[in-house]
């Protein structure tokens, strides 16, 4: 999963945007600088403006000429993926936690973008038990 960002240099900075999820705005003084920025802030921007208002997280169109694709980590795939379905359900953490027979926090863990918290294994067996699957692809 790689989300395509843009960068463009502006007013002596370089500023990344994301055409997919249109809050990701960072700027930063080199291009390496506003590629690794962007890359760490990613999940933080999503868990902002996306779980904290309880909306589906967009996913990654195809790349378009000139947009660098930032690589979202396989267990952060994991959890996006895990929210998304969970929203397609009209399920809450607390339905998940009730459902899985874990604390609201264990469940809580699922999705969270931002912290090492539970492994691809463990999202993928809570899906199972929801009754969802998990499939990973390689591509070049």
């Amino acid at each position: 999963m790689r989300y395509g960002i843009k960068v463009t240099p502006k007013d002596g900075k370089f500023e990344v945007t994301c055409r997919d999820i249109p809050e990701c705005v960072y700027d930063a003084d080199t291009e390496k600088e506003v590629l690794d920025l962007a890359s760490q802030m990613l999940p933080g921007t999503l868990v902002i403006f996306y779980r904290k208002k309880q909306l589906p997280f967009p996913l990654p169109s195809r790349l378009r000429k000139g947009e660098v694709g930032i690589a979202v980590p396989a267990r952060v795939q994991a959890k996006m993926l895990f929210w998304n379905f969970m929203k397609s359900k009209g399920l809450k953490i607390s339905d998940v936690a009730k459902k899985l027979g874990v604390s609201h926090s264990e469940a809580s863990r699922l999705v969270d973008l931002t912290r090492d918290s539970a492994s691809i294994d463990t999202v993928e067996e809570a899906l199972k038990k929801l009754g969802g699957s998990l499939d990973l692809s390689v591509k070049e």
